[in-house]
C-alpha cells in the first residue's frame, strides 16, 4: 500500500456475504419482474432486507429505471455472479468484490428510489502547504462498515494533517 494510503475500517466479511446474496438475488427479482410487466410503472416487493443497506422491508420498482438502467444492473450483477455462486471467496479486502457490491447496491437504491449506505470513501488531495495553526482533514466519517481510504500529498506542512478522522 503507497505510504500516504491510509484505510480505516474494514467491511467484515458476513457483511459482505449477506450483500452478495441478496442484492444478486434483488436485481434478478427485479429484472424478472421488469420483464413480465413492461406495461405497468412500478411494483412493490415486501420482504425484509439486511438492515445494514438500509433498504425499507416495502420497496417500490420504479420500471422507468430499470428501463434506463438495465444493461447496469445486468452488468453488476453478472460481476458478483462468481461471489454468489461460491467460486470466489469473499474476503473483506477484495476490492474488486467491495467496488462490486457497492455498485450494485447503488443501481439497487436508484431503481427502488431510495438512499443506500455508502461502503467505500476515498479521498485524493494535493496541497501545497498547511500553514501553522490551519488543518487539512481527508475524511471526516462516521460509516459502521466500509472502507475508507485518504491519499494526501502534501507540501510543506507546519499544522495538523489528518488522512481520516473516524468518529463513532
Amino acid at each position: 500500500m503507497d505510504p500516504i494510503s491510509i484505510a480505516a475500517g474494514t467491511i467484515g466479511a458476513k457483511f459482505l456475504e449477506e450483500a452478495v446474496k441478496f442484492l444478486w438475488s434483488e436485481a434478478g427479482k427485479i429484472l424478472d419482474r421488469y420483464h413480465k410487466a413492461k406495461e405497468k410503472k412500478e411494483e412493490v416487493i415486501e420482504e425484509p432486507a439486511p438492515p445494514e443497506l438500509k433498504l425499507p422491508a416495502r420497496r417500490v420498482i420504479d420500471f422507468d429505471a430499470v428501463r434506463k438502467r438495465e444493461d447496469d444492473l445486468l452488468d453488476a450483477r453478472d460481476r458478483l455472479t462468481r461471489y454468489y455462486q461460491g467460486h470466489r471467496p469473499i474476503a473483506a479486502d477484495d476490492e474488486r468484490l467491495v467496488v462490486g457490491v457497492q455498485t450494485l447496491l447503488d443501481l439497487v437504491g436508484e431503481v427502488y428510489r431510495q438512499e443506500t449506505p455508502r461502503l467505500l470513501l476515498e479521498n485524493r488531495q494535493k496541497i501545497d502547504e498547511v500553514e501553522a495553526g490551519g488543518s487539512v482533514t481527508g475524511i471526516r466519517t462516521n460509516m459502521k462498515e466500509g472502507k475508507a481510504t485518504s491519499e494526501q500529498e502534501i507540501g510543506i506542512v507546519k499544522g495538523d494533517v489528518t488522512g481520516i478522522d473516524y468518529k463513532s
